[in-house]
């Protein structure tokens, strides 16, 4: 069974499949809680980069719980220069994403029909902070540097120990319509200072952005990836 969605899902009722005859090609369920927690895959990867065995750069993150951080989290990245994005800590794909924009930017693309994910930081605190009045808690959130360079996504076959056994780097072109691949020796390292580093089995696949030519850390997806279909 290789499935698509709801991994945490299956893999916490892993036994129920075993108990009817069938294998699920899925990481362990204390893996995927690893994995998808995208501030702390990164904080992860930066430790690394910090101890000299740097796997991937990663984007300048934060995570937010409540409104007011997340507007100094908003400040301090537009201090040191960033363009910046919000997004679920656990999410699937670009559900939840949102780049934050300025007054103009979002006259600019409502003018050019191309106003899809962007909201004004004003208008984003302002939504946090009246769900929190009205009670709520806010998932957590991760507020980071926007990347807007190339896409690749590496697709990767291991075995169930995961010991990588293929990678394939794949980029994303013409609007995301087409799929280019691209046998690039560093991105392949990539996977493999990742595989060595997390052990992932089966089939997943991991992306990031170049910034500068340099490929910055978006996620991992311990599945098969949407562009393989």
């Amino acid at each position: 069974f290789i499935f698509f969605k709801e991994a945490l899902l299956i893999s916490k009722n892993i036994e129920r499949f075993n108990d009817i005859g069938v294998s699920v090609m899925v990481a362990s369920h204390d893996k995927l809680e690893k994995l998808e927690d995208k501030i702390l895959m990164n904080d992860i990867l930066l430790k690394e980069i910090k101890s000299g065995n740097k796997i991937i750069d990663v984007p300048e993150s934060y995570e937010a719980t409540t409104a007011s951080e997340s507007i100094v989290h908003y400040n301090t990245l537009i201090s040191n220069g960033c363009e910046v994005c919000v997004k679920p800590v656990r999410g699937e794909g670009g559900l939840g994403f949102w780049k934050i924009i300025k007054d103009e930017e979002q006259f600019e693309s409502i003018i050019t029909k191309t106003s899809t994910n962007k909201i004004t930081a004003e208008r984003f605190y302002n939504l946090l902070l009246d769900y929190e009045l009205r009670g709520n808690a806010i998932p957590p959130l991760m507020v980071l540097e926007y990347l807007s360079g190339p896409e690749y996504s590496v697709d990767c076959l291991a075995d169930k120990n995961g010991n990588l056994l293929v990678a394939i780097p794949r980029g994303k072109g013409l609007g995301g319509r087409v799929r280019v691949l691209d046998n690039n020796k560093d991105y392949i390292e990539i996977a493999e200072r990742i595989a060595r580093k997390f052990k992932i089995p089966y089939i997943y696949n991991i992306q990031f952005r170049l910034v500068n030519g340099i490929p910055k850390f978006l996620e991992v997806n311990a599945r098969m990836s949407g562009g393989m279909y």
